[in-house]
């Protein structure tokens, strides 16, 4: 055996996901299906000499497997954290049916892996694009014929405009408001919403034109929403004031449109083998708009909760994750401007929560945190939305048992700490406690604490926040509902 011989003495079911996801990315639409024999062929077999799967093998990022990085999504849950912690979550219950809930479901996460899983679950989040992306995730997992409605738009896209350039394509009868807030950006120039209008009204009128079912229709405008946020990044400058950057990028949407269509008819059509080949089931998973401080007693009981809730407000950048999608909220008619505000009104982690609430009702250790932020000149705009925040987390942790089964495991992903420091000599100036704090809200609403691991997280970027050579944890908490009497 020389050594350009690889040798599969063992592939887990997870990595058969990962490497078959990194093939459909790597190879073309013409030769996909030649690949995936090879694939099978070498699963079989246990050999391969080709250097194709030396990089496929290589490949040091693979959390973007299946629907996984369907839409741009800032702060998405760890895919493999998630699947671990359901394992862990149902190994330890012993039970057939395993029904799964995500009370702040985000971009989905939870609810792939607990698909690919075969467990039923629900997910539960207030932000409707969140919904809309968490379900196409699902739905791409459970269609048998998404592939014929992208090839036959991404064969329309291609066609209209190989001999022509998206700025000189012709304007359309279909308009969409912008938010006012996102005008006043210096960078949000007339020009561009020129563009924007008329490339999002043009690709929404010729969608309109093909004959596709609700769902496939829904996916497909979920890969434009993605283009949209790709084209037009926000991004909340922490401040807690509401200012904001904004970058364009280059690359027109129509050519982010037209590789996404590409790339999920790879990655399509590279599912349906897997799933053969696995034998993953079809599950019952869906997500739904409400919210989860509201969460009714009338709702099916979970026999297990897995989350990762927003951040607290008074970490950097953290504020405004859905107004930062707001633009291919309102472009897609997600929801409407005026309905932006309501949602960050009633969202955790809001900057729009500053008055009109009574803190009596905290922790000691909540109070300190309160009185630091608010007797400091530069974060006093972050204590009263800080401190509704963790009236919020007590409120979530409260309907948290509405809707799960006596002695139900909940695991809460959060993070260890939020430190602050001195801007210019990086000093530490205060630290708040995160996951003590919401291991004691959880105690005090009647769950039991059993566990913390603190995982640590390798930063990708290290110009991110001040100290940013620091160490940075999650925190993994796992929580026992405890009969009632």
């Amino acid at each position: 055996m020389n050594n350009e011989e690889i040798i599969i003495s063992c592939f887990t079911h997870y990595s058969i996901i990962e490497f078959t996801d990194i093939i459909s990315k790597k190879s073309s639409l013409e030769n996909l299906d030649k690949r995936l024999k090879e694939w099978e062929y070498l699963l079989a077999n246990g050999l391969e000499t080709k250097s194709f799967f030396k990089k496929v093998f290589n490949r040091k990022r693979t959390n973007s497997h299946l629907s996984h990085n369907l839409h741009y999504y800032k702060a998405k849950f760890f895919p493999r954290l998630a699947r671990c912690c359901l394992n862990i979550a149902y190994s330890e219950s012993k039970k057939g049916h395993f029904k799964v809930v995500d009370n702040f479901v985000g971009s989905g996460t939870t609810l792939v892996e607990a698909s690919l899983l075969g467990m039923e679950s629900r997910g539960y989040d207030i932000d409707p694009l969140s919904v809309q992306i968490s379900n196409q995730k699902i739905n791409f997992l459970q269609s048998e014929t998404l592939d014929l409605a992208l090839q036959e738009v991404l064969r329309k896209f291609q066609f209209e405009y190989s001999s022509q350039k998206e700025n000189s394509i012709s304007d359309s009868n279909y308009s969409f408001e912008i938010p006012s807030w996102l005008k006043k950006n210096t960078k949000f120039t007339t020009e561009l919403e020129s563009y924007l209008r008329k490339s999002i009204g043009h690709h929404k009128s010729q969608l309109s034109l093909i004959d596709l079912d609700d769902d496939s229709l829904t996916f497909i405008q979920t890969l434009l929403s993605d283009a949209i946020s790709r084209k037009v990044k926000l991004r909340f400058l922490g401040t807690g004031s509401g200012r904001f950057s904004l970058n364009v990028i280059k690359s027109e949407i129509n050519d982010l449109f037209e590789k996404n269509l590409e790339l999920y008819l790879k990655k399509f059509r590279a599912k349906k083998w897997l799933f053969n080949y696995l034998g993953l089931p079809k599950t019952n998973s869906k997500a739904e708009i409400k919210d989860a401080k509201h969460l009714s007693k009338n709702s099916s009981k979970f026999d297990f909760l897995l989350t990762s809730p927003p951040y607290i407000p008074a970490a950097s950048g953290r504020e405004s994750y859905a107004k930062a999608r707001a633009l291919a909220m309102t472009s897609l008619d997600v929801t409407k401007p005026s309905e932006i505000d309501s949602i960050l009104r009633e969202s955790m982690g809001s900057m729009n929560n500053k008055n009109g609430t009574s803190f009596t009702d905290l922790t000691a250790k909540e109070k300190e945190v309160y009185e630091w932020l608010y007797n400091d000149q530069l974060r006093k705009i972050k204590a009263s939305p800080t401190a509704k925040y963790f009236l919020d987390i007590r409120k979530s942790l409260l309907a948290m048992k509405n809707i799960l089964k006596d002695d139900a495991t909940a695991i809460f992903v959060i993070s260890k700490q939020s430190t602050f420091y001195e801007m210019k000599t990086k000093k530490q100036l205060f630290t708040i406690d995160l996951a003590e704090i919401f291991a004691e809200e959880a105690e005090k609403t009647g769950f039991k604490v059993e566990k913390t691991l603190d995982l640590k997280l390798k930063k990708n970027n290290r110009n991110a926040r001040p100290r940013s050579i620091d160490d940075y944890y999650e925190s993994i908490i796992f929580l026992r509902n405890r009969q009632e009497g």
